[in-house]
């Protein structure tokens, strides 16, 4: 009876946030673009254009004439394109309400990141009221909510917590594998870049895991079947690629892996609100778009208690046992670094 209370309360409240922010789009998703110019607009027609005027599932037509380019190229979403433009012909909602498909799809992620967080942070035996707490800091926080500008399949913040989730939940049951390889290989064909970041997490998190504890053979094994479906949705992804891609003349060293990247300040830093324009005043700070990640003025100010009480721990063991304390949890240390 407690836990309905406790997971009635989050949706309600997930329901009134999403109903302020997003509540005309909700009634009339058909009706609007997120964006309607640069990225947003040509993900949108890329989108939309795949599932209607294509001939084939691979080849993207509207574009580079008369050659096309292969789908996933175009950040078309590319397993939801391919399987509306499937389901179409039979029934054809989904050709023509095709944007307003998607636009439900990207904010039911948002809805479903309130709900997806507050279970995680449960993994960790965290008390119930405060995980409803953090769930909905952590989903308004979430910097995945800034790609709705453009690259709406970089979108889904629900991603990231959800694929942790699955790997915590393999680890108490194996049951949990295959829907981890599922899951990993359906992020990987909604966005290369998305499906990447989530598995060089949870691969770094499973890593990490492994050697931080006795190793036996019943655990190697069971450590080599986590692993497998983390590395096999990336493999097949690859040869996926390969196989059906028929356009020639692909540069062998793209640029962009070391630009955009995330620095401290923008991780600790507002790009927005109050404590923003009071930084403008005295500081110029300026942020990188793309790497905007901030964790929150709360938290800004745990990070700097904890460096101040990391520093104090070289002189003082009662402040060295207080360190301990606030990194008991081992799950949570692993994560911290991976």
């Amino acid at each position: 009876m407690k836990k309905n209370i406790e997971i009635s309360s989050l949706i309600i409240l997930a329901a009134l946030a999403i109903t302020f922010f997003y509540g005309k789009i909700i009634i009339n998703p058909n009706d609007y673009f997120f964006s309607n110019s640069g990225d947003g607009i040509k993900n949108y027609f890329t989108y939309a254009h795949h599932i209607k005027s294509d001939t084939t599932y691979f080849n993207f037509e509207g574009m580079n004439y008369p050659y096309g380019e292969h789908f996933l190229y175009t950040d078309c979403h590319p397993l939801l394109a391919n399987t509306f433009k499937l389901i179409a012909p039979y029934v054809p909602f989904f050709e023509t309400h095709s944007i307003g498909i998607l636009n439900t799809i990207m904010i039911l992620s948002i809805f479903l990141t309130f709900i997806v967080c507050y279970y995680l942070l449960l993994e960790f035996k965290l008390n119930n009221w405060i995980s409803i707490l953090f769930s909905i800091s952590i989903t308004l926080l979430a910097p995945q909510l800034f790609r709705l500008g453009g690259h709406f399949a970089l979108s889904y913040s629900v991603a990231i917590p959800l694929s942790w989730l699955l790997l915590m939940r393999s680890y108490k049951d194996k049951k949990f594998i295959l829907l981890l390889f599922l899951n990993n290989l359906f992020w990987m064909f909604i966005h290369a870049y998305l499906g990447v970041v989530v598995l060089f997490f949870l691969i770094t998190l499973h890593i990490l895991k492994t050697i931080n504890k006795k190793i036996v053979y019943k655990d190697i094994l069971e450590s080599l079947k986590i692993m497998s479906a983390l590395l096999a949705p990336i493999i097949f992804f690859y040869l996926f690629l390969v196989f059906t891609d028929t356009h020639v003349d692909r540069t062998n060293n793209p640029s962009g892996f070391f630009l955009y990247n995330a620095e401290l300040d923008d991780i600790f830093v507002p790009h927005h609100g109050p404590i923003r324009l009071l930084l403008n005043k005295w500081l110029v700070i300026k942020l990188n778009f793309e790497a905007w990640s901030y964790v929150g003025f709360p938290t800004t100010i745990l990070c700097i208690f904890l460096l101040i009480l990391s520093f104090k721990s070289f002189f003082s063991k009662k402040s060295k046992n207080r360190l301990k304390s606030y990194f008991s949890n081992k799950e949570l240390n692993i994560a911290l670094f991976a």
